[in-house]
């Protein structure tokens, strides 16, 4: 195995920290994708329930969008149905490439938008239901392989550019996606 073949390997099988307070299982991305190195993960709360809410900040809510766009931004959470723990998933202005680039710097954060206050509950787009079981995939780009040769001490996991949330309806089965961060 090279030095790129254990970086990539090294990417697609350790999680990143946003995610390492749930039981994480290794998954395959529910859609297609490019061929960029990834890191697919099922959520479970760590009561082992796979079930919850997806608890988040429409986008509408803090700038125009399309009209029938249904969207969230971070910080996103994971309210688990079986013992009510909220568990955060991500928040772009602490994970993801530019985040990660912005605390080496002595800044913080680098989102363009970020919710506060009361989050809302996803509904499933085809039947409204709150109940989801979720997976979350983070893309690297070909420039992390560089950057891992470059800073061999760096947390590599951590440099995602890109982060997917897939949501499975526990009502329909219908797979929505909550939010697609690109560019992170």
């Amino acid at each position: 195995m090279d030095e790129i073949e254990r970086v990539e390997e090294v990417l697609r099988t350790t999680p990143p920290s946003c995610v390492v307070d749930f039981h994480l299982t290794l998954a395959e991305l529910p859609i297609e994708w490019d061929e960029s190195t990834r890191s697919v993960w099922q959520l479970a709360c760590k009561c082992s329930c796979r079930q919850g809410r997806v608890l988040g900040y429409p986008l509408g809510d803090y700038a125009e969008v399309p009209t029938g766009t249904n969207i969230f931004i971070s910080p996103i959470g994971f309210q688990c149905t079986a013992c009510a723990k909220l568990t955060e998933i991500i928040d772009t202005d602490l994970h993801g490439y530019h985040s990660e680039v912005a605390k080496r710097e002595g800044g913080i954060g680098a989102a363009t938008y970020r919710g506060e206050g009361d989050r809302v509950a996803w509904s499933c787009p085809k039947c409204s239901g709150q109940v989801f079981s979720l997976t979350v995939a983070f893309i690297f780009w070909d420039a992390v392989l560089d950057l891992a040769e470059d800073e061999p001490d760096w947390p590599i996991q951590e440099f995602f550019l890109v982060f997917l949330l897939f949501a499975r309806c526990a009502a329909c089965e219908h797979v929505s996606q909550p939010t697609d961060f690109g560019k992170l």
